[in-house]
């Protein structure tokens, strides 16, 4: 009796320690997996937002949500749009502040052409931002 209690005590503890190992190695992988899509997503969407010029517009496209989410398994939940795009996204990284600035320049200009006084405005962006265009100027 003594001899059969110690064989189910002793399976018991192999059986536990087979399912805790299987748990912990299927969990590894999985995000293993999760990193690797997530560094596919956020490399080809980074190169996609390169050939719109990184212009803060993509931020609202649909895929931007996919963007931000691959970006914060790589980097961290924290990341927030401007940092993900403008300091993680390789493309992007030395347009980006440039690009914030213009985009803020034109929409000033959009909103000084609704009155009429869009010359110094555009004058700026011309100066500032070379080899962009602004459709309000």
């Amino acid at each position: 009796m003594e001899l059969s209690f110690r064989v189910i005590i002793t399976s018991a503890i192999v059986i536990l320690v087979l399912v805790v190992m299987t748990f912990f190695i299927g969990t590894n992988s999985g995000e293993q997996i999760t990193k690797a899509n997530a560094n596919s997503v956020f490399n080809s969407l980074c190169q996609n937002y390169k050939s719109k010029q990184c212009d803060w517009s993509v931020t609202r496209e649909t895929t931007f949500s996919d963007f931000l989410k691959a970006c914060r398994v790589l980097y961290g939940d924290g990341k927030e749009s401007y940092s993900c795009l403008y300091n993680y996204c390789p493309a992007c990284k030395i347009q980006g502040s440039t690009n914030l600035v213009c985009s803020s320049i034109c929409e000033r200009c959009r909103a000084d052409s609704s009155i009429g006084t869009r010359t110094m405005c555009c004058q700026q962006y011309s100066g500032q931002c070379t080899g962009t265009t602004c459709d309000a100027c």
